[in-house]
């Protein structure tokens, strides 16, 4: 973790690792499987090396509560691709900015809701590396 979290931050973080051990599914899952399962996911194998929101969606998602551990793009996402994107590109309409996404990240989206979070990240490093095509 790269900030320094407060004694709070610290204690609550304890409490969600504490009670993602707890889980019925956590205790039912062969150790293994759980390790790949939060490297599929998060690319970390151990659940101490986790943000505190990263924890908070495993723990959801191991109490039934979230279909996936995914953190899904933001609105503050969304604005800030949509305005770049209207900024910069040649075509910029939201088909122009879907088939951009196709072609650079291999994935077909009808809405920007349906991109993760860190996918996010890398359609914006990308569009902010873009200069203005007009």
């Amino acid at each position: 973790m790269a900030k320094k979290l407060t004694a709070k931050q610290q204690q609550f973080r304890k409490s969600l690792l504490a009670k993602i051990h707890q889980t019925p599914l956590y205790i039912q899952m062969d150790e293994e499987d759980y390790r790949d399962m939060l490297e599929a996911n998060y690319g970390k194998r151990s659940a101490g090396a986790l943000s505190i929101s990263q924890l908070g969606l495993l723990l959801d998602y191991l109490h039934g509560k979230k279909a996936s551990m995914i953190e899904m793009i933001t609105p503050a996402q969304i604005k800030h691709i949509e305005r770049t994107w209207s900024a910069k590109a040649k075509q910029p309409s939201m088909a122009g900015l879907r088939k951009f996404i196709g072609s650079n990240f291999g994935k077909t989206v009808i809405s920007l809701k349906v991109i993760s979070k860190k996918e996010a990240n890398g359609i914006i490093n990308m569009l902010n590396r873009l200069p203005v095509i007009r």
